[in-house]
């Protein structure tokens, strides 16, 4: 509603649904002014000592649900509306319409900064013809179409002859997960939008669906882990993906044999298998064949995997460098710090899946002292990454 999202288009400010956010969702669809004259056409809230909102323009109404843009103390919105005909033959023009919406939220109490909000009241009008001649118009739709040509064209681009190559020579390895990667990246490149409005509810919804009738399989067995083993290890040995690499020991899995958790297995390897290749490139590389500090000579490389309340966990552990706290924040809240402006690589494609699929899916980075301590003369250390998942029938 407000186009305010991270790098990777996550909304900043959470998603409104109608039994948290009435008030502001009725402004967006244009709320009566309270004198039965016209809509209102702006609102300001501000925080009291209370931490509870309080609408500045409107006397004795009920304020949003606190937990509203906690961590801010100010929002202003400015409503754009059209008029709209009546009758399309005689062009009768007598109502309005909501065209979009400007927000503006601060830490900082901003409500007596008068002119900036009396230029942007003055701009409504100006911004109002702008979407009706560039947004209702098929220049809109054709600049669409050009942003899907661009993102799909992206396939073709670093890394892709990589893999293709690594799945012709190691097709019974590699020929699924990579045929998967491909179905995922060409849907999120050429997704369908709603003309009814675009929400990102109901966005995520039409992916959602989406994914699941593509991706139908919802049981991981123990077969599926066996394979992404299988798969890590020949990453690992491959010189197609830079050089063979030498672990200390191979990759192992030791899951039971009645194994059994309700996600897709495809789209479960796809995801290590881009995490193994990130692994294996940002691996440690001995500048010397062993550090007479540590004694260390071989990248260390391990998968855990457990079932705990009702979610599977998996936790990917290996030698590399120190990771600036400033990246493992960034991936840890949801910005993929890699390759931003693209939506359909690597860590971005990853963590958008996880969150179609099942909001509460988590993928994180960290640092690990359990095997080894960082050593002060090598810069070796291990690191963790760990993803979180809820069982696809729960989501």
């Amino acid at each position: 509603m407000v186009y305010d999202k991270n790098p990777v288009d996550i909304p900043v400010i959470k998603e409104l649904d109608d039994n948290k956010h009435d008030l502001l969702l009725n402004f967006l669809r244009g709320e009566n002014d309270g004198q039965n004259i016209d809509k209102k056409t702006i609102i300001e809230y501000v925080k009291d000592d209370r931490n509870k909102w309080n609408d500045i323009y409107t006397i004795n109404i009920s304020a949003p649900q606190k937990e509203f843009l906690i961590e801010y103390n100010w929002l202003l919105l400015i409503r754009i509306s059209g008029q709209v005909p009546i009758d399309k033959k005689e062009q009768k023009e007598i109502t309005y319409r909501t065209l979009g919406l400007m927000g503006f939220y601060s830490k900082n109490n901003l409500k007596d900064d008068l002119l900036a909000k009396q230029l942007l009241m003055l701009l409504r009008k100006d911004i109002g013809k702008f979407i009706k001649k560039h947004h209702k118009s098929d220049e809109f739709a054709a600049l669409r179409e050009a942003e899907i040509r661009s993102r799909y064209a992206y396939l073709a681009g670093h890394g892709r002859h990589m893999i293709q190559k690594l799945s012709r020579e190691k097709s019974e390895t590699f020929g699924e997960v990579v045929s998967t990667m491909e179905k995922l990246q060409y849907l999120f490149a050429t997704k369908w939008v709603s003309l009814k409005g675009n929400t990102g509810i109901y966005k995520n919804n039409v992916n959602k669906d989406l994914l699941n009738k593509v991706f139908s399989n919802t049981k991981i067995k123990k077969e599926t882990i066996e394979k992404i083993v299988e798969i890590g290890n020949e990453i690992f040995q491959s010189e197609i993906i830079e050089n063979n690499v030498d672990l200390q020991s191979p990759l192992t899995s030791n899951v039971p044999d009645e194994f059994s958790f309700e996600f897709n297995p495809e789209i479960l390897k796809f995801i290590c298998f881009e995490l193994l290749i990130n692994a294996k490139k940002n691996r440690f590389h001995f500048i010397e064949k062993k550090c007479t500090t540590c004694n260390n000579e071989r990248n260390i490389m391990e998968l855990h995997i457990n079932l705990s309340n009702n979610k599977l966990i998996l936790e990917f552990i290996g030698t590399g460098t120190s990771i600036p706290e400033k990246v493992k924040s960034e991936i840890n809240e949801g910005y993929a710090a890699m390759k931003l402006k693209h939506e359909i690589a690597g860590l971005n494609l990853i963590y958008k899946i996880l969150k179609i699929l099942d909001y509460r899916n988590k993928i994180s980075i960290n640092e690990n002292r359990k095997l080894i301590n960082p050593c002060p003369a090598c810069g070796i250390q291990i690191n963790t990454v760990r993803i979180e998942l809820y069982p696809i029938n729960n989501a």
